[in-house]
């Protein structure tokens, strides 16, 4: 498991005045506000296009596809540039801003916020420290104990790219020049966002939007983990035009500040996903999720989507709009907050008659659709119900990261979800003009939340960070170095290089070589037909990496074979008659433990693939009447073959009644059986009678 909840907490508001890191803290006027409405032309030395905050854009998509020089092409070329020690580590994505003016000249720019506190600028292409600043825990404590106060927030540069933002462990979001770290002190900064520091922690990144009246920067505030203290879950708006702010609370919504020690009467929902808030520029209105709490509909929202105009304003004392699960009860009892992560905000499929979807998950493990011109589905706050759409998180698990939302090249709408178990990429299609998910792949290596640039997934593991094709999900590179001790961290893509922080406290980056690297040498014992299927599958040299061992013989003399070091284990085998074909993961591990080629499946005769439905996967093989393994991530990996396969082939396989298979074939009085999710099938030795049931 790579992840574990967060949430906040209250506290006295203990001032830290930023302390100079390479640079001295700088103070300057609030007379500066108005210079951020107007971006400067930032561009020299200038590689690529800013990354401004968490998923790049005020909705966090996650996707950008203005990176050029990462493409499917040439991502398989990404070389490590550096590993950066930090003054602290990052517990969530960094951002980046090219061709930033500093004391030194022009510099592209990676921005950085430390569990304790810190905020460093970092030169995007050395891995040098240009400045830095700490607003720590000092006096702060998690609920006063023993341990001090920490964030998990991510930066975000304003709309005018002279100012980078951070929260501070004092409870307060800082102002900063982007080019020296200079402190806007005074017109209201530092902002404050919590009372109580100590319980309240800002779990989720700074938000920037630029909408009317704004632009508006928000905040949001939960509790730590174990849900101790007094915390209400909040959302702080800050109009960064006017220094204004407005608090909107989940818990004792009527009260529109921020709440003291025990300024309400309920405690413990939270506003914690990874990405904060998302602002939809096409409802003009800000969308985030909350934790657990009591819900009423009036005044507390625990287990809520909810909705917020853009200035932070709700309406009769609650928010917008909202939508409750009609099991928010057992949600709440079981400790499975529905704001484990944010709504996604997906582009509508062609023919749906709904232009405006999201889809939110949660620690339940489930994705729902929802319809944000109507989230209850009665058109007002506080019912229960009214998603579009519920399915199970494909590759199972509860959902602690954010979603990807892509639109494809051929228009088709795409999410990615990542958690513990796995990733998976669904669509969102249309069906009578009703949107509905329908899975197309999962991979089953767990990871933090992914971003899609140009064309490509890229998610970390705590085996390494991974590029994937994102209609197929098949690996395109993969690099191991740093990837471990992770827990929020995640990728960005900017200036044809990739970065994230790792778990030990320092920044990642990788680069296009100069160089297209020379297939994998011959050193690797790949030859012949199974070097040509390993070349010329697209995607598999990447997926499969180097080999383990030489080509060798099968042990009945008739197959040749390599073992690969990817894939999840992955193998190639050859013989005359079939030809080359691929094996890996969950299925090849099944595979063996069915002793390979000398058990019931014989050689492989296809690669694996993805099932019609989008939700398994399957190889068939040679074994004796026909053998074939699928694999959900519900079922595992299960063996069919012989008669049974057949009779399970003629009524449509997985597409039938039966479902997938749920067991190998066993023994049973008489005969053989095998069990599937929605019946079974048996064989009878005696005539060869097929009964299904």
């Amino acid at each position: 498991m790579l992840m574990f909840r967060t949430r906040r907490r209250p506290g006295s508001p203990t001032r830290g005045r930023a302390r100079a890191g390479t640079l001295t803290g700088l103070a300057v006027g609030g007379a500066a506000l108005a210079a951020i409405v107007a971006p400067l032309a930032y561009g020299s030395p200038g590689g690529g296009s800013p990354w401004s905050q968490f998923g790049h854009d005020p909705a966090h998509s996650g996707v950008a596809n203005t990176e050029q020089g990462l493409t499917p092409d040439s991502v398989n070329r990404l070389r490590s540039l550096f590993g950066a020690q930090l003054p602290g580590t990052a517990d969530g994505p960094v951002t980046y801003l090219p061709g930033v003016p500093t004391p030194a000249g022009g510099k592209d720019l990676v921005f950085t916020t430390s569990r304790d506190g810190w905020i460093t600028a970092v030169d995007a292409h050395t891995g040098g420290a240009v400045w830095s600043h700490q607003n720590g825990p000092r006096n702060c404590h998690v609920n006063n104990g023993g341990s001090p106060c920490y964030t998990t927030s991510t930066p975000a540069v304003d709309p005018g790219n002279q100012f980078v933002y951070a929260y501070g462990l004092d409870g307060k979001v800082h102002k900063y020049a982007v080019g020296n770290g200079a402190e806007t002190i005074g017109g209201g900064w530092p902002q404050v966002a919590t009372l109580k520091p100590y319980d309240e922690k800002n779990s989720g990144a700074l938000t920037i939007a630029t909408a009317p009246g704004g632009p508006y920067l928000y905040s949001v505030n939960g509790g730590y983990p174990g849900d101790g203290g007094d915390y209400q879950g909040h959302v702080t708006t800050i109009n960064l035009a006017t220094g204004a702010q407005h608090v909107f609370n989940t818990l004792c919504s009527d009260n529109p500040g921020h709440i003291g020690p025990n300024g309400c009467n309920q405690r413990q929902s939270a506003v914690w996903a990874r990405d904060g808030v998302n602002y939809d520029a096409a409802t003009n209105k800000v969308y985030f999720a909350t934790g657990n709490g009591l819900f009423d509909g009036v005044h507390n929202f625990g287990d809520s989507v909810l909705a917020l105009n853009p200035d932070g304003t709700g309406a009769d004392g609650g928010p917008v709009a909202s939508y409750t699960p009609t099991d928010q009860s057992g949600l709440n009892g079981a400790d499975a907050d529905l704001g484990s992560t944010s709504p996604a905000l997906v582009a509508a499929p062609a023919g749906s008659g709904l232009p405006h979807l999201a889809v939110q998950s949660g620690k339940d493990g489930q994705l729902r659709l929802l319809n944000l011109d109507n989230l209850s589905g009665q058109n007002k706050v506080g019912s229960l119900g009214g998603e579009l759409a519920k399915i199970a998180v494909p590759q199972g698990g509860e959902v602690l990261t954010q979603p990807a939302a892509w639109t494809a090249p051929d228009g088709s709408s795409w999410v990615f979800v990542t958690n513990g178990s796995g990733i998976s990429g669904l669509k969102v299609i249309s069906t009578t003009g009703r949107p509905a998910l329908v899975p197309q792949w999962t991979m089953g290596s767990g990871g933090t939340s992914p971003i899609v640039v140009s064309g490509v997934v890229y998610y970390l593991t705590n085996g390494g960070a991974r590029a994937l094709d994102p209609t197929t999900g098949r690996q395109l590179w993969a690099d191991s170095s740093g990837t471990v001790n992770l827990h929020w961290q995640s990728p960005i893509v900017a200036g044809s290089s990739l970065y994230y922080p790792d778990g030990n406290g320092k920044l990642r980056a990788f680069t296009v070589s100069a160089q297209t690297p020379p297939p994998l040498p011959p050193a690797n014992g790949v030859h012949g037909a199974i070097a040509d299927h390993y070349y010329g599958t697209p995607g598999l040299a990447a997926l499969f990496g180097p080999t383990t061992t030489p080509e060798l013989t099968t042990p009945d003399t008739v197959g040749r074979y390599n073992h690969f070091t990817g894939g999840d284990g992955g193998s190639i085998y050859w013989t005359p008659n079939t030809g080359a074909w691929s094996v890996h993961g969950a299925i090849r591990g099944h595979w063996e433990a069915l002793s390979w080629e000398r058990g019931p499946t014989g050689y492989p005769l296809t690669d694996e693939r993805t099932t019609p439905d989008g939700v398994g996967r399957y190889n068939h093989f040679t074994g004796g009447d026909g053998a074939s393994i699928y694999w959900t991530p519900a079922t595992g990996a299960q063996l069919v073959h012989g008669a049974i396969r057949n009779q399970y082939a003629s009524m449509g396989w997985e597409l039938s009644s039966l479902g997938y298979p749920i067991s190998d074939e066993f023994a049973i009085p008489g005969g053989r059986r095998s069990n599937f999710a929605h019946g079974f099938i048996t064989y009878r030795y005696s005539d060869g009678a097929i009964t299904v049931g």
